[in-house]
């Protein structure tokens, strides 16, 4: 049996438009994302999200997370549209593999993205052993 992608699926075109997207958007916010000159020291990691809290760090982390959906349903019309063969297997193995590591990115979007930066405010008005915990809570979380 010959497999054929139907002339005006719309499922393989969004796929495609989906693919380019999401990889354009991956490929920019991963390039403008805020970083710190050394990563390894979580003082100036996290003075680097206070400093573009607010509106930059939340936008890049959102702009990422739309770019891993957008390739998520680019992977969907890849697997849907291998049905037959032993290639059909192996597209299902893929397709549930990159669903569940997009759910898990969407968690660990959440928690950086969206719940850091709020650590990070509450770190910088805090006074005292406060400071101290909250720094800690903070470099766990980064």
């Amino acid at each position: 049996m010959q497999q054929q992608i139907a002339k005006g699926d719309v499922l393989q075109r969004l796929a495609g438009v989906s693919f380019i997207v999401g990889a354009t958007l991956l490929i920019v916010f991963n390039a403008l994302f805020p970083r710190a000159a050394d990563p390894a020291d979580m003082g100036k990691v996290i003075a680097k999200i206070a400093e573009t809290r607010g509106g930059f760090w939340e936008i890049t982390n959102l702009l990422l997370a739309v770019g891993m959906w957008a390739v998520m349903m680019g992977v969907a019309g890849v697997y849907r549209s291998i049905t037959v063969g032993a290639g059909a297997a192996w597209s299902r193995l893929g397709f549930y593999g990159v669903t569940v590591s997009t759910a898990l990115w969407t968690a660990m979007f959440a928690l950086q993205g969206l719940g850091l930066p709020m650590v990070v405010e509450r770190w910088q008005n805090a006074a005292g052993p406060d400071k101290a915990t909250l720094f800690l809570i903070a470099s766990s979380i980064s």
